[in-house]
């Protein structure tokens, strides 16, 4: 997660918020994630350098960025056009 940068994925905006312990307002009733949670579910899925790994509900892109670093294939998928165009 240190080598991603979290504002790159987040409206302008709303950029200056990236690293507060609170969910980032995205629009349309989505929210990043808190870093602290995306940690915390990165960890625990205990990813090995060769897993493919698919990601529903990708948002602006942030969490799809930082498991390309960890894994050998990532997978996004987003249902809202403008998070999607964003990432």
């Amino acid at each position: 997660m240190d080598s991603v940068p979290r504002e790159a994925f987040l409206p302008s905006a709303v950029a200056a918020l990236a690293y507060r312990d609170t969910a980032v307002p995205l629009g349309h009733g989505r929210a990043q994630n808190v870093p602290i949670a995306t940690g915390r579910l990165l960890t625990q899925a205990e990813l090995l350098p060769t897993d493919r790994v698919l990601l529903i509900g990708a948002a602006g892109g942030y969490t799809a960025a930082v498991l390309a670093e960890l894994v050998a294939s990532v997978v996004a998928v987003e249902c809202d056009a403008a998070l999607a165009d964003h990432a």
